[in-house]
């Protein structure tokens, strides 16, 4: 994981975009595709998950809402994704300059503003880009898993990595996600054990 953060950092930046909200909202690929400029609270410094993007067989890609209730969150961003963010915006407007972006799609698809990108397309630029740093093939479900993994292991509660992730029950969190190893356990139990003095 160390070498794909050393190598977004130099991506281009749609691509960085793209791999740095993905390795640090643990947004799904549909919400990704589905984010709008308008979704970004660039003061707040916050995202707001609003849409999902499908692709369904006959139907073409389809817009709609998020998986579940609890899929419509909002995630607090850092500082560096909103300066990346920002860059991405500067460029877009300056690609199409005579357009108003706030409802554009933030990964529209190809000259089209207005319509997203597919997801399938989302999944395949994270692997061309493992690919080219010499990694193994990601996925965005995968970077989604890294995140609330790496969140539990480093201390953040079940009910906030739950609301990021957008999940509707924490049960499904703790199924997926919270997987102790012997340090963790080892840790959980001194902490008990130092609590009572034993």
């Amino acid at each position: 994981m160390n070498i794909f953060v050393r190598e977004l950092k130099k991506a281009p930046p749609r691509l960085k975009c793209i791999l740095f909200i993905l390795i640090s909202t643990g947004i799904r690929r549909g919400e990704l595709v589905g984010l709008q400029w308008e979704n970004i609270d660039f003061i707040k410094q916050e995202i707001h998950i609003q849409n999902n993007v499908t692709r369904a067989t006959g139907y073409g890609v389809i817009i709609g809402s998020p998986k579940t209730y609890e899929s419509n969150r909002s995630i607090p961003l850092s500082h560096t994704l909103i300066e990346a963010l920002n860059d991405y915006r500067v460029q877009t407007q300056n690609e199409f300059p005579n357009n108003d972006i706030e409802k554009a799609y933030i990964f529209h698809h190809r000259d089209d503003l207005y319509g997203p990108a597919e997801p399938t397309s989302l999944t395949k630029t994270v692997k061309n880009f493992c690919k080219k740093i010499n990694i193994p093939p990601y996925s965005p479900h995968i970077l989604r898993h890294s995140l609330a993994t790496h969140a539990l292991a480093s201390g953040a509660d079940i009910k906030s990595v739950q609301n990021i992730l957008g999940h509707a029950d924490a049960s499904t969190t703790l199924n997926f996600y919270a997987k102790a190893d012997m340090t963790q356990i080892r840790t959980a139990a001194n902490k008990f054990t130092s609590t009572f003095d034993l």
